[in-house]
């Protein structure tokens, strides 16, 4: 795969350069499609479908964007736009499943309002916002993990794999910023490991101030 001299920055409208910027990028439109989708307001048989067209429309809005733009840094525009396109087809879902509520006479009622259609989308909504929320987190922590010093980098990463509930997609996250961690696991030597986790606390007190809100 042909690889940009400096992909998050070297932008240019040519569509050769936009066509290998689509190329370059195109695995990390389908991680962020992936994580964008909501799967407990997904039917499973559509599933892949979804992804497919969160992914789709990503390329097809990153291709206009380039034609018109330069965009300084790629990865963080693109997840906006896997982030807009996900709420776009969640509350296009919606939609096309809330039926209008009928009177008698086969009309629509009059105590229908266009704010309950709007309320009836809003938990989805607010689910995706919180998981991004959630995932821009775990981003930032990762970023922060991999900078701390080797022991203190391992106790972390072992309890992250430990408590989170989905260790594949730590693992993917880990390797999106470059850092594969299949190989780190608690010592087998008890001695070391409760060394190990005894560092936790300094080091979860060290991070916890990147996450306060002033």
């Amino acid at each position: 795969m042909r690889t940009l001299s400096n992909p998050e920055t070297s932008v240019g409208i040519g569509l050769d350069t936009i066509e290998r910027i689509l190329e370059d990028y195109d695995s990390y439109i389908l991680t962020l499609a992936r994580q964008a989708v909501i799967r407990s307001a997904t039917r499973a048989e559509v599933l892949d479908m979804e992804i497919d067209e969160i992914a789709q429309m990503t390329r097809v809005k990153l291709w206009q964007t380039l034609q018109k733009t330069r965009v300084d840094n790629l990865k963080a525009y693109i997840r906006r736009i896997a982030h807009n396109e996900a709420i776009n087809r969640i509350r296009q879902q919606h939609k096309e499943v809330i039926p209008l509520p009928i009177d008698e006479q086969n009309e629509v009622s009059q105590d229908y309002t266009p704010l309950s259609q709007s309320e009836s989308i809003l938990d989805p909504v607010m689910i995706f916002e919180q998981k991004e929320a959630i995932a821009e987190c775990t981003r930032k922590l990762i970023t922060l993990v991999i900078q701390l010093p080797h022991r203190q980098q391992q106790a972390m990463i072992c309890s992250l794999k430990e408590r989170h509930d989905d260790p594949t997609s730590l693992a993917r996250s880990f390797k999106l910023a470059g850092k594969e961690i299949a190989s780190y696991n608690w010592p087998g030597d008890k001695v070391d490991e409760n060394r190990l986790r005894a560092s936790l606390s300094f080091t979860r007190r060290r991070l916890r101030r990147y996450f306060v809100v002033a």
